[in-house]
């Protein structure tokens, strides 16, 4: 994966509200210079038809083709919010390929919608985490940041997931410290329906720490509204990890079994766990669960 492309760098804000403001100069100068030439009729005494014609071809140039972008701009919007879903859909399911072959086509289409752009960066960034690579998806999610458009009020509330993606990406390569301080500050900001989304990466902390991590259905249950079902599933593996030995895991089933057994776990789906760190993809591995270039 390429971040270095250039549908996946982002317009910042503050150039984009540059340029506009710019256009409206220029599109003010243009509505001047119009109804200067209605005044200078007048005075001297022409017909001010002419005038009037000015200004309404003036204005016709510059509000038609305003409601014809506005127009397709909404129905674009419509259809890349419809396939952006179809992504999450699909990143939800465990399909990380599809949803990052969707997600790098929503990026290339939104190049000129710089809002939407940002998200879909984003959620790229996600899926690629999700395929393995933890620096690439850190650098997209971190350039979705940067351009400012995730702090406008209709896409604030996405803010938080992106701090906790970047968090998950630290750890899993290794840099606790630097995910620590992200979930850090962002704590104070989460509201505590919106707490349990940062127990994933919370998780990763402990564990790759060298602590354990426990967790009681009611607490998993509670975190079904904010986690991925596979996030579900990579806490009660990181518990079995961190626990060692199978007979102190929550999860176990009958005597001498492997709690990861109970887990339901789909082959692949977790891969990116151990994508830079070899003890855990060796668990997984040992138990038939990675697929791909890091099986072995």
């Amino acid at each position: 994966m390429d971040p270095s492309a250039p549908h996946l760098k982002p317009w910042p804000r503050g150039h984009y509200l540059a340029v506009l403001f710019g256009i409206l100069l220029a599109l003010l100068s243009w509505l001047g210079a119009a109804v200067w030439t209605l005044l200078h009729f007048r005075r001297t005494e022409t017909p001010t038809l002419a005038g009037l014609v000015c200004v309404g071809v003036v204005l016709i140039v510059i509000c038609l083709p305003l409601a014809i972008a506005r127009r397709r701009g909404l129905a674009r919007a419509r259809g890349l919010n419809g396939s952006n879903e179809e992504a999450l859909a699909e990143l939800r399911a465990g399909r990380y390929e599809e949803a990052a072959a969707l997600l790098n086509a929503l990026v290339l289409s939104a190049r000129y919608a710089p809002a939407m752009h940002a998200l879909y960066l984003h959620n790229l960034g996600m899926a690629w985490l999700h395929l393995g690579h933890l620096g690439a998806a850190r650098t997209l999610m971190e350039r979705a940041l940067a351009s400012g458009w995730l702090s406008v009020p209709v896409l604030r509330h996405v803010l938080p997931a992106v701090h906790v993606g970047r968090a998950l990406a630290l750890g899993l390569e290794g840099d606790l410290a630097g995910a620590r301080a992200v979930l850090d500050a962002l704590a104070p900001t989460l509201p505590e329906a919106r707490k349990p989304m940062t127990m994933l990466a919370g998780a990763v902390i402990a564990v790759r720490g060298g602590g354990s991590v426990r967790f009681d259905e009611e607490a998993l249950h509670r975190a079904e509204a904010s986690l991925m079902p596979s996030h579900i599933r990579a806490l009660r593996l990181l518990e079995a990890f961190s626990r060692g030995r199978p007979e102190r895991s929550a999860y176990r089933e009958g005597a001498g079994s492997d709690p990861v057994d109970a887990i339901g776990i789909h082959p692949g789906e977790l891969d990116f766990l151990g994508a830079a760190w070899p003890e855990l993809r060796a668990f997984l591995n040992a138990r038939g669960l990675v697929t791909g270039e890091s099986a072995g």
